[in-house]
């Protein structure tokens, strides 16, 4: 853009476009988190951090459900508790 921009005001090289109040491409959303879209943005990352960890607790839930010792554990249910520690361990 070779027109005059306001302060604050950003290109998108990725975009191709100019935004006010610009504050970086996002590649998992696929556009830029400007001025207009900040807030849904902060709501997309709120959302994807409740499911983050609704996998872990119900993980969680499911093996202490079972009311059953880890020696008695059978083939699914030991991979579940595997699961299970390998997605608190990422976060």
């Amino acid at each position: 853009c070779k027109l005059w921009k306001p302060p604050r005001a950003s290109h998108c090289m990725i975009c191709k476009r100019c935004f006010e109040r610009f504050d970086h491409h996002c590649p998992w959303v696929g556009n830029c988190v400007a001025r207009n879209n900040h807030r849904f943005f902060c709501g997309f990352l709120a959302c994807i951090g409740v499911a983050g960890l609704c996998v872990p607790v119900s993980l969680a839930m499911a093996l202490f459900a079972l009311n059953e010792g880890p020696d008695e554990w059978t083939g699914p249910m030991l991979a579940l508790a595997v699961l299970a520690a390998c997605t608190l361990c990422w976060f």
